[in-house]
């Protein structure tokens, strides 16, 4: 499970930063739209916003956190305190 050299996890890690900073903003203003006194069809539009952003988040978050998990498996297994079991002949 080694890293692919060629990606430049620092451009990746900036354009997340960046978008989950631009979803955060659309959520804010998406709930404050949805607040105000309007048409329920204006309302649901906000609302529908809302939450699409707020599971495209979630899924930043997941991605994230599954790097972080498979980079902490690799410190592991470079140490030596796991195994690799995928290449442990039985």
């Amino acid at each position: 499970m080694g890293l692919d050299t060629d990606v430049d996890f620092d451009w990746i890690q900036g354009q997340r930063k960046a978008l989950c900073s631009n979803l955060a903003h659309i959520i804010t203003v998406s709930r404050k739209k949805f607040d105000e006194r309007a048409a329920n069809s204006e309302r649901q539009r906000w609302g529908r916003l809302v939450i699409t952003g707020i599971e495209a988040y979630a899924r930043l978050l997941e991605v994230s956190a599954l790097e972080n998990l498979a980079a902490r498996v690799e410190r592991l297994e470079a140490k030596g305190v796991i195994v690799d079991v995928k290449n442990v002949e039985t």
